[in-house]
């Protein structure tokens, strides 16, 4: 073997210390940062709208490097995308360092922030949502450089994968909740983008009515409105972007948006939902839902129901499972809660609600105690309980300050809704204040109402008054420029005794046809009647042709029944009304 002089062998030994400091500095002097293939993924497809992911990169510096755009080159397909984005997370749902809208087929240029480098090697990845296309469209591409001030970028990046976007498919579900589950008769009317012009509800479910229909090829927008007969919804004019994804909404009656993301606390047919929003930090961290009452079985207050998620816009959302439990100080048919974080309450009352009256989803704003079936903002207007009366076809009350005007509204639809800054729908009765208060022979008979206001109707609206009685009643108490006091919902008994009190018979009678019984019910306030009758045996059979629909006479709601002759006994059974009696 040769020998190997001296002055050569340090040589030798100088270039292996310079090849070795070549490793972490290039020829520039700068430092490296290497770019490498990483994990690409699977080839995969996504509905226009949606997100995937086509390359996977990884970085390794020597040092610590920031880098501050990625260099993407689109081989094919970026009339795809809506955009690209660069991510953390195969999946695309971690952090996103930067977004490009709008990629080109070529170089595309990525600014990025929070992207870093170091020595261990950092996988990320490339990800772009879906356009909206009309035939399946494969995507590929992969990044060719990255840039990071003070390092020279060597490595490449030599594969990726096949990201395909498909077409969205055209079928549309459409939810509507009304807080009285009312949806016979109530279609959906569509202005633009649908291929139907008008749609029925196909079923109902934990929300409320569903309606299935189709988006119309290229259609930007899907527009329409909730209707039943000539009467529209509260919730208005609505409209959708269906250019991309998007193909499922929820609406609220009266509220003039139709929600298309997945609300966190949507309820089956044995649950209620509790939004709770509205607080100013919106901090919902540590707040929980304690309910009690005979609907639910009560929680403990060391272990209150958690929020199933948080929506931006309503707040923490609960569900609460129906189940037997016990009243204790709630109210019958009512389902009590309380708001808290540990100690602290908010607004700090026991409050509650009847599910027949406001439904299976609520709504409360931190700070007060207003439970509303629909959404509102935090110090909007709000159909607040049921504080005025209609003592008679003449005469209403209320004790309301500040109001300029009051006026009664009512609506057979329940279609008066508040609006935040107005309440609006249904049909306005002007109500006139009457100075000299109520008479004395009245008081007598109700001291209650003695601070109160007595509002009279004029003659010509008394007509009305049989009518809205069927309906929903609202009171409205406005300023002198128009802006909403207050509003609440009518107590009306005062006034269906002025209206409706018979000395008619109640009950079964055999008069009017010789053997054979009428049925009279008292039920002045009800929009339809059935009568279901049954033999009185172990099965309780129900007769053939029942139930029977009664029809409403001058002041009582009459039936005839034929009962077969085999029959020699039988029940009765009347569906409950809100105001009904039966002799």
């Amino acid at each position: 073997m040769p020998t190997t002089p001296a002055a050569s062998r340090l040589s030798l030994a100088c270039s292996l210390l310079l090849l070795a400091a070549c490793s972490s500095s290039s020829s520039t002097g700068l430092p490296v940062l290497t770019l490498g293939t990483g994990s690409d993924p699977a080839s995969s497809s996504v509905q226009g709208g949606l997100v995937g992911t086509f390359d996977g990169f990884s970085l390794q510096a020597a040092g610590d490097a920031t880098v501050t755009a990625v260099t993407v080159n689109v081989t094919a397909g970026a009339a795809a995308l809506s955009d690209l984005f660069v991510n953390a997370a195969a999946t695309c749902d971690g952090t996103t360092f930067g977004t490009l809208s709008g990629p080109v087929n070529g170089s595309n240029v990525v600014p990025v922030t929070g992207l870093t480098a170091g020595a261990t090697v950092n996988n990320y990845h490339l990800c772009g949502t879906g356009a909206a296309v009309s035939a399946p469209t494969a995507v590929t591409g992969f990044v060719t450089t990255v840039a990071a001030a003070g390092f020279t970028v060597t490595g490449t990046d030599s594969s990726a994968a096949t990201l395909t976007i498909t077409p969205v498919p055209p079928g549309f579900t459409l939810h509507f909740h009304r807080a009285l589950s009312d949806y016979a008769g109530w279609t959906v009317e569509i202005t633009a983008g649908a291929v139907e012009a008008s749609v029925a509800s196909s079923s109902t479910d934990g929300f409320g009515a569903v309606y299935s229909l189709n988006v119309a090829a290229g259609a930007p927008t899907l527009a329409f409105s909730l209707k039943k007969g000539g009467a529209a919804d509260g919730s208005g004019a609505l409209s959708v972007a269906v250019s991309g994804a998007i193909r499922e909404a929820w609406v609220f009656s009266g509220w003039a948006e139709a929600i298309t993301r997945k609300m966190p606390a949507i309820p089956t047919t044995s649950q209620v939902a509790v939004y709770y929003g509205g607080r100013a930090d919106n901090d919902y961290t540590g707040w929980g839902l304690h309910t009690w009452g005979e609907l639910v079985q009560e929680t403990t207050w060391e272990a209150p129901l958690l929020p199933r998620g948080i929506d931006p816009e309503f707040g923490a959302g609960f569900l609460v499972d129906l189940k037997a439990g016990v009243l204790g100080n709630c109210t019958a048919g009512q389902i009590c809660i309380i708001v808290h974080k540990a100690s602290e309450k908010d607004p700090g009352s026991d409050m509650g609600w009847d599910p027949k009256v406001l439904g299976n989803i609520v709504f409360l704003n931190s700070g007060s105690a207003t439970i509303t079936p629909m959404p509102r903002k935090a110090g909007g207007i709000a159909i607040d309980g049921i504080g005025a009366h209609l003592f008679s076809r003449s005469m209403a009350g209320w004790n309301v300050a500040g109001a300029t005007t009051v006026e009664l509204r009512h609506s057979a639809t329940a279609a008066i809704t508040a609006t935040d800054t107005d309440v609006v729908g249904g049909t306005v009765i002007p109500l006139t204040l009457n100075t000299a208060g109520f008479d004395a022979p009245f008081l007598t008979r109700n001291p209650q109402f003695r601070q109160w206001q007595r509002y009279d109707l004029a003659s010509a609206d008394q007509a009305q008054v049989a009518t809205a009685l069927l309906g929903q009643l609202v009171m409205v108490a406005r300023k002198a420029d128009g802006s909403v006091v207050k509003a609440t919902q009518v107590q009306r008994p005062g006034a269906i005794d002025d209206l409706f009190a018979t000395t008619a018979p109640l009950g079964v009678t055999f008069s009017t046809v010789a053997g054979t019984p009428t049925f009279h019910l008292w039920a002045p306030t009800a929009q339809s009647v059935k009568l279901h009758v049954h033999e009185a045996n172990a099965a309780r059979t129900e007769l053939s042709g029942s139930p029977f629909t009664m029809s409403r006479g001058a002041a009582v709601v009459t039936t005839w029944l034929i009962v077969p002759p085999s029959t020699t006994s039988m029940s009765i059974r009347v569906p409950s009304s809100p105001i009904s009696a039966i002799g």
